[in-house]
């Protein structure tokens, strides 16, 4: 295997992993937390546990992306 093989296998490794992050947290947002954050009585209780959890999800969409 050559340096461009191995460097084009990690470049194609590397977006993989990133679209995964990407695809992987917008369906999770879209189909898991919103709809269970629902359950919170408070509207403001909603906000502070969607954006907390988004806010921690940001450093690993943020490397996924690169």
């Amino acid at each position: 295997m050559t340096t461009s093989d191995s460097l084009a296998n990690a470049t194609r490794a590397l977006h993989d992993i990133g679209l995964a992050a990407w695809l992987g947290g917008s369906m999770f947002g879209k189909f898991a937390l919103n709809p269970a954050v629902r359950l919170a009585q408070d509207k403001s209780d909603r906000g502070k546990i969607v954006n907390g959890a988004w806010n921690g999800y940001n450093a690993v969409n943020s490397l996924g992306l690169g």
